[in-house]
């Protein structure tokens, strides 16, 4: 594996070994930027943001705005 930022490499290293740390902070970052394989992903996200329920429906919505 191949970690590459702004056309230069930062990291390289096997697979195994490149998902264990210390990392260059930009691998960090990448790495950090994967989604969880979680399947309450989207309630943890509404949760954080906030929501409001209508019915089965949930709608995110931003800080100071209205549902209409």
């Amino acid at each position: 594996v191949v970690v590459m930022k702004d056309g230069l490499v930062v990291e390289q290293g096997i697979k195994s070994k490149m998902f264990k740390p210390p990392h260059h902070p930009y691998t960090e970052l990448l790495l950090g930027s994967v989604p969880e394989m979680d399947p309450k992903w989207l309630d943890k996200l509404l949760d954080s943001r906030g929501k409001d329920n209508l019915g089965d429906a949930a709608i995110a919505k931003m800080k100071g705005e209205g549902i209409s």
